[in-house]
Order: C-alpha cells, then structure tokens, then sequence
C-alpha cells in the first residue's frame, strides 16, 4: 500500500501536469481566436473581385508550339490574358464576317 505521502505527490504531479495542460490549450485557444479574427479581415482583401459577368465555361485547344507562341506574343503586345486576347480575335473577326454581308 502506498504511504500518504506518495500518494500526495502522485496528486501534486497530476495538478501540475493539469495546470500546463490548461495552460497550452488557453494558448491554443488565443492563437486559434487571433487566426480566425485576422483571416475575417483579410478574406475581403484577397482574391479575385467579383464579378458579374464570370467565365465560367471551359474550352479546350489542341495547339501546335508556334501557334501558342503566337497567342502568347499577341496578348503580351496587347497587354491582355491569352483568353481576352483570343477572345479579341473572335470579335475583330465577326465584325469582318458582319461587314461583308
């Protein structure tokens, strides 16, 4: 049988290893708390704006290298996407196709 006095470390050891556990997971709980209140003010901040008007259809293209080269010159002359650059081109290319009607 264990002496009293063992017995009162064994307690005296557990309230320690208590007090430090509570104490890391008020720390956890603060650091927790601070990520969440910074990540709600910088959610507004990050991203993409909204807009009303999104490209939400895809397209695929099977290209040779030069005419993706070509695409790629095209919109950094522009100073465009490569999607707003070819998207140009179409346009450009209906007002032809509507004038010589």
């Amino acid at each position: 049988m264990k002496s009293s006095v063992e017995i009162l470390r064994f307690f005296i050891y557990d309230i320690k290893i208590l007090k430090f556990l509570l104490t890391f997971l008020q720390l956890q709980y603060i650091i927790f708390a601070m990520a969440i209140k910074r990540g709600d003010e910088m959610n507004a901040k990050l991203g993409r704006p909204k807009s009303d008007n999104t490209r939400n259809k895809n397209l695929s293209l099977r290209l040779r290298q030069d005419e993706l080269e070509l695409i790629q010159e095209c919109s950094e002359k522009l100073n465009l996407t490569r999607t707003d650059t070819i998207m140009e081109g179409i346009k450009r290319l209906k007002v032809e196709l509507d004038n010589k009607k």
